[in-house]
């Protein structure tokens, strides 16, 4: 998995697999959407956005990861 700053996707696009399908998230699904349509801009067709965002995903009680 990889964490790419909203304000760095274009930047760190290369770093972005373009053969499989990538899951965008943020806090709550909108910023995610943006970064999306920025890399729909670039070539990128294999985007899924997490509806909700991680926020989301914590109330729905799915486990998570964190980097410590």
């Amino acid at each position: 998995s990889q964490h790419i700053p909203m304000g760095y996707v274009l930047d760190e696009k290369d770093s972005i697999p373009d053969n499989q399908p990538v899951v965008v998230q943020c806090g709550g699904g909108t910023r995610s959407q943006v970064v999306i349509s920025l890399l729909n801009n670039s070539g990128f067709q294999n985007l899924i956005n997490l509806s909700g965002g991680i926020s989301a995903w914590k109330r729905e009680g799915l486990p998570l990861k964190t980097d410590q």
